[in-house]
């Protein structure tokens, strides 16, 4: 026989879902349940002798979850789904809806009879059973069955999502399970509808009255022989280009048209549009609104005689967008110039078609330059939104399917573009669907014969320990970008510097890592973001590793093992001869803690590991000072291909504030003098240069010694034909930097 308590469970499942939050029908709805039974008088007693005076629809009011008088579901005084026979989304609350939903279904768990009573405890006596302390009073073996059989039938094992909580009937558990497969309900759809179709009228008048514009003349006369004014003629007239061509377009529409194009166009056209406009304002607006509200009353007069059968022939379905497609048709050096847009439109019409009424009327299409408000518009070149009035492929609004493909010719780029289809059907319905295409790029790819890179760094306003608000704001720059004070892991931005390197000659972009630990904000920036751009497959990616030699051979190992792992295996990651370029800064610091001999048996053993394990041969480029005894390359054992100078900077020129010329022409020399000793031992030689250096910033944070090459840009040009003459048969040059902009050896677009 069933106890008051799993009886209660039974009437909790009973109580719909809109009667679960009604102090007054729920309460009804349990002592109903009970009187049915010939119950109810023990159900009042255990009221009182327990907690379970408790109420849904109290619980769950104090945590916010409430059904307003329209039947909304609320969480937090928001609306999340409308409550009738099933239960319904709004339109972007879908997870809201979840949580609310778990709660109602743990209320009534936590209210319902017994709680988690799974398991037969090992220490219950299958004779006598055991006191239980909390509910005060004796529980035998086949209570824990029933128990379980009533979570089993009402729900009770909701949040073990297998078959027992599939199988429940419980109209909460099953919302819940099936939340993802709800459709939504967007209570401004047909709010949005009037505005798409005000905004698509609107565009419709603007292609007319520009269609218009090479048929209207102005000229200038003097009234009364003294005051000019403009005067207009229009061909057709007045009256059969505005009353009849547009008179199915609202007086606000028109007006709206003629003002925007006031706006945008410009010389004659501006002053042409700006006559028409108004000539309109002058004959139209009293007149021409009272036929407005004329025609909308008799409508509305109308709408009230047709009634039903007015609804029922009414086309309320907008047109649908399908296979939005754009496809590059022209391109050059990796650069879009143009493409082809194609898709379809098709309208079901009203449920009971008595008229003509189905079917597309009218489509446009829009290509807009995407604004991006986050970063300084200088940075992007001007163009103008392009706007098409589209005729079917089949020359014909004939079919409730109609296909269409559109040209665009002579993009500019340097951004992404926004493809805007707008659809009218017969009935005066708006539907609309939009594309983004990727970055198209503004420059051509240009490939030199030298392979030119430039260090690229991945730490703008990214947390750093250094500056936990941020380096822009606490380190200061010595030059600002054009792009403003970026994120590094900005989409846009990363494309916009990939077009502007390899659009002007820069074929890789070399980053550090030693320093940069693996799995840190500045490592992932480069895997999750620089690795995954746009324009990914039209640069290559190096390594610059410093180690630290004091923490041994662990490190190294387990640094090349992570490199091996993520970055190497890149298609874009750079290889010459099918060998995978690592530089190694600071390579002498090897020297200091193991010897010459001992730093290459390190390296060519790391070289061998690598290999053998990821299957990448290593192209090893020591970073060596400019002024060191090259006696080093007689040991027989060199485990590096090539040779770079990098560090050592201020003795190698004499000084912590120097001239360009002065750092120029000191290196001019060391450079001939490694690339003679490079060539000797069949070693490659890449020329490292500083278009100039100024460290201010970080000796004001860091409070140390500030150093300093000042930019002269001739004095840079005539070093990097030193660079190009003095690089060995690779013909690879590294520039420093793209982007150090606390180092002031920046190269971006802007200098």
């Amino acid at each position: 026989m069933k106890g008051v308590e799993q009886e209660l469970n039974e009437a909790l499942f009973g109580v719909g879902i809109t009667d679960l939050f009604s102090a007054e029908k729920f309460d009804s709805k349990i002592y109903q349940h009970f009187e049915n039974i010939g119950k109810l008088n023990e159900f009042k007693q255990h009221l009182e002798s327990s907690d379970a005076e408790a109420r849904a629809y109290q619980v769950l009011g104090r945590e916010g979850i409430t059904i307003d008088p329209d039947n909304f579901l609320r969480l937090n005084s928001e609306r999340v789904a409308y409550v009738g026979e099933h239960v319904v989304p709004l339109k972007g609350k879908r997870e809201q809806l979840k949580r609310a939903l778990q709660r109602i279904v743990e209320v009534k768990k936590e209210l319902s009879y017994p709680g988690e009573v799974y398991d037969l405890p090992s220490f219950v006596d299958p004779e006598n059973g055991f006191f239980d302390t909390e509910t005060k009073r004796w529980v035998y073996p086949e209570d824990f069955i029933q128990a379980n059989k009533s979570a089993y039938d009402f729900g009770g094992f909701w949040w073990n999502i297998d078959e027992s909580i599939k199988e429940s009937e419980d109209p909460f558990v099953q919302a819940l399970i099936h939340s993802n497969e709800l459709p939504e309900y967007d209570p401004g759809e047909e709010l949005r509808q009037m505005r798409l179709a005000s905004e698509f009228n609107k565009n419709q008048v603007k292609l007319e009255l520009l269609e218009e514009l090479g048929r209207t003349k102005i000229y200038k006369e003097k009234k009364w022989g003294v005051v000019p004014k403009t005067k207009m003629v229009m061909n057709p007239g007045y009256e059969e280009f505005f009353h009849n061509h547009l008179g199915d377009y609202s007086v606000q529409e028109v007006d709206g048209a003629l003002k925007d194009l006031e706006k945008e166009l410009t010389c004659g056209n501006k002053t042409k549009i700006r006559a028409l406009r108004k000539e309109f304002e002058k004959k139209e607006g009293i007149s021409r609104r009272k036929k407005l509200g004329y025609i909308i009353l008799g409508g509305l007069a109308a709408g009230t005689v047709l009634g039903v059968a007015y609804e029922l022939t009414r086309d309320r379905k907008p047109p649908v967008v399908k296979d939005l497609k754009w496809e590059p048709t022209r391109t050059v050096n990796d650069k879009v110039y143009d493409g082809t847009v194609s898709f379809a439109v098709e309208d079901e019409g009203p449920i009971i078609p008595l008229s003509n009424k189905a079917g597309v009327k009218e489509v446009s299409l829009q290509f807009v330059p995407v604004n991006y408000t986050h970063l300084p518009k200088e940075a992007f070149p001007n163009e103008s939104v392009r706007s098409y009035r589209l005729t079917p492929l089949d020359g014909a609004f004939d079919e409730n399917r109609e296909e269409f493909a559109v040209n665009i010719t002579n993009i500019i780029g340097g951004r992404e573009y926004d493809i805007r289809v707008t659809a009218q059907d017969r009935a005066g319905n708006v539907g609309d669907k939009n594309l983004i295409t990727s970055y198209i790029r503004e420059f051509e790819r240009f490939i030199p014969d030298y392979l030119i890179g430039a260090s690229y760094m991945t730490f703008w306003d990214v947390y750093w320990e250094y500056a936990p608000a941020g380096r822009w704001k606490e380190v200061d720059t010595v030059y600002e970008p054009i792009l403003g004070q970026y994120n590094s892991g900005d989409r846009t931005v990363i494309n916009k510097h990939i077009d502007w390197a390899t659009g002007h000659g820069i074929r890789f972009f070399c980053l550090d890592f030693g320093w940069i630990k693996a799995d840190s904000p500045f490592d992932r920036i480069a895997r999750e973001c620089l690795f995954k751009s746009d324009l990914v497959d039209s640069i290559n990616f190096t390594i610059s590793y410093t180690p630290d030699a004091s923490k041994g051979s662990d490190a190294l190992y387990s640094d090349f093992s992570f490199l091996a792992t993520y970055y190497f295996a890149h298609p874009s990651y750079l290889k010459v001869s099918d060998k995978t370029v690592v530089k190694i800064a600071n390579f002498q610091d090897y020297w200091g803690k193991l010897g010459v001999n001992e730093t290459n048996n390190l390296f060519k053993d790391l070289k061998g590991y690598i290999k053998d394990k990821y299957g990448y041969e290593l192209f090893l480029v020591a970073d060596v000072w400019p002024n060191t005894d090259p006696s080093f390359l007689n040991d027989p054992n060199l485990s590096f291909d090539g040779i770079i100078n990098m560090g050592n900077v201020w003795d190698s020129v004499g000084g912590n504030k120097v001239e360009y010329n002065q750092y120029a022409n000191k290196y001019a020399g060391y450079w001939e003098k490694c690339s003679s000793l490079a060539e000797q031992r069949g070693l490659q030689f890449i020329p490292f240069v500083f278009s100039g250096f100024d460290d201010k910033p970080y000796a004001d944070y860091f409070n140390w010694t500030h150093h300093c090459i000042t930019r002269d840009l001739e004095e840079y040009r005539q070093l990097l034909r030193v660079a190009k003459k003095v690089a060995s048969s690779l013909k690879m040059i590294n520039l420093f930097s793209w982007n150090d902009f606390h180092e002031g050896t920046i190269m971006e677009k802007d200098l």
